[in-house]
């Protein structure tokens, strides 16, 4: 019973922990600071399944978001994450305090979108007991799955009817985190008829690395609302909501940030202005401020956290700053605020440690255009290697790019996106650089399918049976589903009318072209057989159009057979399923994708139609991720195939 009572004490303490600062410098802690955050999952969402409605943009209402805690009570295993300052500790520590006390079954009605829907937070935590670990390494965790856990389930009473385990910075772990949290996960999957709730907690892109099982349900967390921050400061201030004129800006709706801003007052515009702002008011001189900085910067490079007791490097006196407002998200703001000032390279030298990335992007913030980050994005763009890739991916954030520099870029977001080694994030993020620095690559590229006889259909399942042998003629097919790119070029010559969001992106140009009908294709094809006569691109007598289901067949299925009934060729790779082959639903992107984003999706049984270009063609339709059948490819047909 002692394992109980030393979490039932620590979650209970929780809710006195320091949280914010109120402007007239009193200390607001957990149980009195808290603001319920939601997630990026809507009601929308859940209903729709993640498909879209069909709706113009500005038809559509405001969504309604899940709350985070509304998520631990709908799942039994659930992997929350967001980048670092998005609140998920103190989301943690507050839902341990709030079941531990059982302080109320029903919050006061919170904001779910911007236009002012609120709704109550309903949970009835009556039976439950609450469980928290902070994991510092791989060790931590090993203990916490392998012997505190077990035993503190086998520890369970008659009193409580679950427990409800949160497992929080599981990203320490390392590499050795999907194993662990794997046993961890069978052990409450297998078990049916419990009431156990498991909480996994996570920086943003370590989740995209951690293979887990399906039974995990994975969602993120929501940036804070101005809604939520205005009221947020009225309850506090009994300032008027509407009157509330600070803490409202882009970078408050990080919760580190806002915490800064609403301690000083600030608009909370710019991150780097809040916590210089916030330097001004709460630290003695430029001295400690410089000190602070430079402890910062070590925490981070020895990769750890703050100790019990905050003290100057060798002064040994006490800094005028509340160690729980120096949250990691702070903590990298300043140590970006020392680099930019010690010369360039030391910023590489840092970042190419595998220190944080955003410690860089808020380096380049400060240098801003001169002739500094100049130097600093030659420096980073140097040589080959992800470290470079992704040093690229931060500098195209920034303008004002010289010709030169925005040449390395486009060069490396193009390696990022046709090697398919980074994170899926970091792919996206490519993708979108190209398409808004006009992608080089051929995105209406055609790939020859030679003429032949081959097994339509398959054994695995009724709706493609019976399997039959039929003849095809030689054709071409698009290596690519047609982009919004391209089907904007139709629409804007024909003014045909488009519902599509994605037309207005300059970042998804080069993302599948959705929300169009079949006779919206049809048109497309006449128009581009019209385009492609013109230009020579095909023979007088060579056609556009959309392939049959033979011809998509073919292209996709090569000269593979359906006969081995053991191990058939389910997958344009192969036999077995890769959840991280195509835009699956467990990539968690729940939109379309740019194409391209899947090299390792290529199909395995087709080599020998011979071109490398052909074999991307059905990793790329899964990852643009077929619609409502509104992602269609290109069939060119002339009599000299």
């Amino acid at each position: 019973m002692a394992i109980l009572e030393e979490q039932k004490r620590t979650a209970t303490e929780f809710g006195n922990h320091p949280l914010l600062i109120h402007p007239n410098g009193q200390t607001l802690d957990l149980a009195s600071g808290y603001i319920h955050l939601l997630s990026t999952f809507s009601h929308e969402d859940k209903a729709a399944k993640g498909l879209r409605k069909g709706k113009t943009s500005n038809e559509q209402d405001d969504p309604v978001y899940f709350s985070a805690l509304e998520l631990v009570r709908e799942n039994k295993i659930l992997l929350l994450s967001g980048p670092s300052g998005c609140g998920k500790t103190t989301f943690a520590k507050h839902t341990c305090f709030r079941i531990a006390t059982q302080s109320t079954s029903t919050s006061a009605p919170i904001a779910r979108n911007e236009n002012g829907d609120f709704h109550d937070e309903i949970w009835d935590t009556k039976g439950l007991f609450p469980c928290y670990f902070d994991i510092e390494d791989a060790q931590a965790l090993e203990t916490v799955v392998n012997k505190t856990i077990p035993e503190l389930l086998d520890s369970a009473t008659d009193a409580y009817s679950g427990f409800v385990i949160v497992i929080d910075t599981i990203e320490r772990a390392g590499e050795e985190a999907s194993e662990l949290l794997e046993l961890l996960v069978s052990k409450f999957l297998d078990d049916k008829t419990s009431n156990h709730r498991l909480v996994l907690l996570a920086e943003e892109r370590a989740t995209e690395s951690l293979n887990l099982s399906s039974g995990v349900v994975r969602h993120s967390f929501a940036p804070l609302l101005a809604a939520q921050r205005r009221f947020k400061i009225s309850e506090l201030t009994q300032i008027e909501p509407h009157l509330v004129d600070f803490a409202l800006g882009a970078a408050a709706r990080d919760p580190a940030i806002f915490a800064l801003a609403l301690q000083i007052e600030d608009a909370g515009d710019h991150a780097e202005k809040v916590l210089d702002s916030w330097l001004s008011k709460v630290v003695r001189d430029e001295k400690h401020c410089a000190e602070l900085e430079t402890y910062a910067l070590q925490q981070i490079d020895l990769q750890q956290g703050l100790p019990s007791e905050l003290h100057t490097v060798g002064g040994g006196r006490p800094l005028d700053v509340p160690l729980f407002a120096l949250t990691t998200k702070v903590r990298r703001l300043l140590a970006a605020r020392h680099l930019s000032r010690l010369p360039a390279q030391a910023t590489v030298d840092f970042y190419r440690r595998d220190r944080p990335a955003d410690v860089l992007r808020s380096v380049i913030v400060r240098l801003g255009s001169t002739a500094k980050f100049e130097e600093l994005a030659s420096l980073l763009l140097q040589n080959s290697g992800i470290a470079v890739q992704r040093a690229a991916l931060l500098i195209a954030e920034f303008d004002g790019l010289t010709t030169e520099i925005r040449k390395q870029v486009t060069q490396q977001a193009l390696q990022v996106v046709e090697e398919g080694v980074l994170l899926l994030s970091d792919r996206v993020t490519a993708a979108g650089i190209l398409s808004q620095l006009e992608d080089p690559r051929d995105l209406t590229a055609l790939a020859f399918v030679p003429a032949g006889t081959f097994s339509m259909g398959s054994s695995t399942h009724p709706n493609s049976q019976p399997v039959h042998e039929v003849a095809i003629d030689a054709f071409r097919i698009g290596v690519y589903p047609v982009t919004v790119g391209e089907y904007l070029k139709f629409t804007i010559e024909t003014q045909r009318q488009w519902a599509s969001p994605d037309q207005h992106d300059p970042k998804k140009r080069n993302v599948p072209a959705t929300d169009l009908t079949w006779f919206d294709a049809r048109a497309y094809c006449a128009w581009l057989t019209k385009r492609w006569h013109e230009s020579g691109k095909i023979q007088p007598n060579g056609e556009v159009r959309l392939p049959t289901e033979p011809e998509w067949e073919r292209a996709a299925r090569g000269d593979i057979t359906s006969t081995d009934i053991e191990h058939p060729y389910i997958y344009p790779w192969g036999t077995n399923w890769q959840p991280d082959h195509c835009n699956s639903e467990e990539t968690g992107l729940n939109q379309p994708c740019p194409v391209g984003l899947f090299p390792q999706g290529l199909s395995t049984g087709v080599q020998r139609f011979g071109a490398k270009t052909w074999l991307l063609l059905v990793s790329h339709i899964l990852g643009g991720r077929m619609m409502g059948g509104k992602i269609w490819m290109l069939r060119w047909r002339s009599e000299e195939c």
